[in-house]
């Protein structure tokens, strides 16, 4: 009687551990996905719980949906010029020195050129609206763009011209151009701020 006793009570205990582990998975919709492949693993071990945590469970077959490999990038290995430049209050001469750095840092190998935030003037509000350029109208309205545009096609380099200040409308923004190597502006990025153009600021 003691031994049928404790036959007994193993097998309350196995049950109830099952029915634990099979609420887990009806309750639980990543494995619920997998409850045919996991029921037909359970019956065949002696251990519901032992089969639940299975490594012999095939993951890829809970996958949803199927990984989908990446390609391999054609380019693997490049390098970058990241450029400081010292600022003066002569436009021109901030542009030259900038075309100077870009061109060093190509000859050295250098695919992808980074510029500074505000390399063709002071950084300072009272400065943004003097040195501001119209980088949708570019060529003469833009000298700065106009310069990285040139360069990036003649040198076949990716530029991030850090940032300049852009004039747009009544507005003024602090704007970040890129472009790629066929000269041409891929993306141009504004950051949060602007500053309205008074003609006739306050106090």
């Amino acid at each position: 009687m003691k031994a049928f006793a404790i036959s007994s009570s193993l097998l309350a205990l196995k049950s109830l551990n099952f029915n634990h582990t099979r609420k887990r998975i009806f309750n639980n919709p990543f494995l619920f996905s997998n409850k045919t492949l996991f029921f037909r693993q359970i019956h065949s071990s002696p251990s519901p719980i032992m089969a639940a945590s299975s490594s012999s469970i095939n993951s890829e077959l809970a996958r949803s949906p199927p990984a989908i490999p990446l390609p391999t990038p054609p380019l693997t290995k490049f390098k970058i010029g990241l450029c400081q430049l010292s600022v003066t209050s002569d436009k021109d001469k901030n542009i030259a020195h900038a075309r100077t750095a870009i061109q060093d840092a190509a000859a050295k190998g250098a695919k992808l050129v980074l510029l500074p935030e505000i390399w063709n003037s002071p950084y300072s509000n009272d400065s943004f609206p003097v040195y501001a350029e119209d980088i949708d109208a570019g060529g003469d309205a833009s000298p700065s763009t106009a310069m990285l545009s040139e360069l990036s096609r003649l040198l076949k380099i990716t530029i991030v011209g850090g940032s300049i200040p852009e004039r747009s409308g009544d507005r003024l923004y602090n704007t970040c151009c890129v472009f790629g190597t066929d000269g041409k502006l891929k993306a141009k990025h504004r950051k949060n701020t602007s500053f309205l153009i008074l003609d006739h600021p306050p106090g």
